[in-house]
């Protein structure tokens, strides 16, 4: 059931009136709060981790290959060793350029992507 009807606005139609109608679009969230329960998850767990800090991750995508695109960069100015840790198993690895073009193969142990990193690089990995 819908309580809301789409009307021309009149020249005399304010940025408070504007407000207003896009007030009535919204709902209040309704928030539960229970008690804590013990449980056997960690307190803390992640699909994909990266190390050292100065590794970030810029993007993750599914490739319509079936594929993962994983591409990072290092952000402080120094050549540094870098793993990749995903939740999962992989079974290869591949770098590849900014047009998904193989570029070279990737140090990959069980679910762990070593490499060495330069300074302000960009890096692009396939992995399935």
């Amino acid at each position: 059931e819908y309580r809301h009807a789409l009307l021309p606005h009149s020249l005399n139609f304010t940025n408070a009136d504007r407000l207003r109608a896009a007030e009535q679009f919204s709902h209040k969230m309704i928030t539960v709060v229970g008690d804590s329960q013990v449980g056997n998850l960690p307190k803390r767990n992640s699909f994909v981790s990266l190390s050292p800090e100065s590794v970030q991750l810029l993007a993750l995508r599914k490739k319509e290959s079936g594929g993962i695109e994983l591409r990072v960069v290092e952000v402080e100015g120094r050549e540094t060793p870098a793993n990749i840790v995903l939740a999962g198993t992989l079974s290869s690895a591949v770098e590849t350029n900014l047009l998904g073009k193989k570029v070279a193969d990737a140090s990959l142990n069980g679910n762990k992507l070593s490499f060495k990193i330069q300074p302000w690089r960009v890096r692009t990995f396939e992995l399935t």
